[in-house]
């Protein structure tokens, strides 16, 4: 008897943990979501203070997972399987990154927004660099810091890019 106890005890905790994991995460996604639709169709010109004058377009929200996702491509520079935003109805990135990815901090652990930029050097005048600009075939990408701490993309999309949100 004292065993069949034993079992369901640690089957509750099981299912607790896996919802509460579930709950966590929906409320993720949708706070994601709320943010994308929100964003969609912004545009804004850059703080002229710090001297960016410049078109930031929104682009996508990208979320970390461990999971694998249908369509995911693998970008090599930083060992991270990506899936394609503009083929979600919601604009959102999943990144699944691999042990030896060798990116680390914020940009391994925290969500970030992405815009699409026309000159990559003039959109980042004055952010915290967290990754140094690096070509993934269809952009060049570079992510940063803002002053009140949210990481974010600027992509520098390439003429005819596959990817391209157009």
């Amino acid at each position: 008897m004292p065993k069949t106890r034993k079992s369901v005890d640690c089957f509750c905790h099981c299912e607790r943990s896996r919802s509460l994991q579930s709950v966590v995460w929906r409320g993720v996604y949708w706070v994601a979501v709320l943010l994308t639709v929100t964003l969609a169709s912004c545009e804004s010109t850059g703080d002229k203070q710090a001297g960016r004058d410049i078109m930031f377009s929104f682009n996508h929200v990208g979320l970390v997972t461990e999971q694998v996702h249908e369509g995911e491509e693998f970008v090599a520079a930083t060992r991270v399987w990506v899936t394609n935003p503009h083929k979600h109805p919601f604009k959102i990135e999943w990144l699944r990154f691999e042990p030896d990815s060798p990116v680390t901090g914020p940009v391994r652990t925290e969500p970030h927004v992405a815009f699409s930029v026309a000159d990559l050097k003039v959109a980042s005048k004055g952010l915290e660099v967290l990754m140094e600009p690096f070509d993934v075939g269809f952009a060049v990408v570079g992510f940063y810091k803002t002053d009140d701490g949210a990481v974010i993309e600027l992509m520098q999309y390439k003429e005819n890019a596959e990817w391209s949100p157009q």
